[in-house]
């Protein structure tokens, strides 16, 4: 007896292939070995271990969330599945928005920076720093690859506690060490949130100091204006001007 030969895992037919490059749609099948696609095209002849017929259907790469809160709200913890984010399609989510990030954290009151979204006494962390972080995740086994940024929040809440008051320089050189180890360990830059309490006594120095450290490792800067209402093209133009001052 003749034994048929299985050439992918997986063999999506008759679909309708978005590839992400910006050319027009187009119909193929695509064949996929050891989690990777490995060709695209006609491929009616060939045998797949698991067939699928996506007419219909269209086939395109994951989806990016950049300004997910699945972190802040603890859900890649109670829900490591995130079913509801990969049935939209999205493979890749990015944390630490919104100035809070649960990396690192310089004191036991760092994590006080996510309180507006979730108990954080109700949390118990098992790292410190970025790298840390990253680690556990992968133990975790997310359905989904994940990224953070630093929180410029959770920098602060850790360095100062409660306080809401100008930074010191002192206080700034422990924090760009810590950003610099963040980014160093994987962060992929910073986030502020300049519109909440803990953030908003930031100086335009502050941020300036921060973001040379975000260029240096080719990060990025995003960031809660710190008036979104209101004369919010004041506070707008302040982060455009940042930005070209620093050549970011």
């Amino acid at each position: 007896m003749k034994l048929k030969l299985i050439m992918f895992d997986v063999l999506i037919k008759n679909a309708v292939i978005i590839d992400g490059t910006g050319d027009p749609m187009y119909k193929a099948d695509l064949g996929i070995r050891d989690d990777r696609i490995e060709e695209i095209g006609y491929l009616a002849d060939e045998k797949g271990e698991e067939e699928l017929d996506a007419f219909g259907f269209m086939v395109c790469p994951g989806f990016i969330d950049v300004n997910n809160q699945s972190d802040t709200r603890w859900r890649i913890f109670s829900d490591p599945r995130l079913e509801s984010l990969v049935c939209q399609g999205i493979t890749t989510i990015i944390g630490g928005n919104c100035g809070s990030s649960l990396a690192p954290l310089a004191s036991s009151e760092a994590i006080y920076s996510i309180q507006k979204w979730g108990n954080v006494n109700q949390i118990n962390v098992g790292w410190q720093t970025v790298g840390e972080f990253l680690k556990f995740l992968e133990r975790q086994g997310l359905a989904v690859n994940f990224a953070t940024l630093t929180g410029h929040g959770t920098l602060r809440r850790g360095l100062m506690k409660d306080a809401t008051k100008i930074i010191s320089q002192e206080e700034l050189n422990k924090m760009k060490r810590l950003l610099e180890k963040s980014l160093k360990e994987g962060s992929l830059g910073m986030s502020a949130g300049l519109i909440y309490t803990h953030e908003r006594k930031t100086t335009i120095s502050e941020l300036e100091e921060l973001m040379r450290i975000i260029k240096k490792y080719q990060g990025v800067y995003t960031t809660h204006i710190r008036n979104e209402r209101e004369n919010f093209l004041e506070p707008l133009e302040e982060t455009i001007a940042l930005t070209e001052k620093i050549e970011a």
